[in-house]
């Protein structure tokens, strides 16, 4: 019986701001000096990390900061949690953080590394859809 209500629930969870790069977009100039032209590394792998099971039965949630840093083929070399509002959740997210692949960070059009790559990482449970019957 436990089961059952346990897998109507997963039902209704919502997981938001899945993916936020704090890093994201392009540092540099607009071409007409000497300084290199760098783009930041972006997420290519978009998937939702698992639910804690625990964490889903006390329906709590959490907000997790995570940072990363990424060689330049856009695998993670290192990922850790800067900030976890529940720390229910960490393994979760580390998990993902690995599994994650990037299109690498480029200077000057050649791949590079991109060190302290900053995620956002929300959990959130949200309310029941309503039952509609159908005739």
């Amino acid at each position: 019986m436990k089961v059952n209500a346990m897998h109507r629930f997963s039902g209704w969870l919502l997981l938001t701001g899945l993916i936020v790069a704090a890093c994201a977009g392009t540092n540099g100039t607009d071409g007409h000096s000497d300084t290199p032209k760098r783009h930041e590394a972006r997420i290519i792998t978009h998937f939702r990390p698992g639910y804690p099971v625990a964490a889903l039965a006390r329906k709590e949630s959490a907000r997790l900061l995570l940072a990363t840093d990424i060689d330049a083929t856009g695998v993670p070399t290192t990922c850790r949690i800067v900030s976890t509002t529940n720390h229910d959740f960490d393994r979760s997210a580390l998990n993902w953080c690995w599994q994650l692949r990037y299109r690498p960070a480029t200077l000057d059009g050649a791949p590079t590394s991109d060190p302290q790559h900053i995620l956002h990482l929300n959990y959130a449970i949200s309310r029941p859809a309503p039952d509609f019957d159908h005739p």
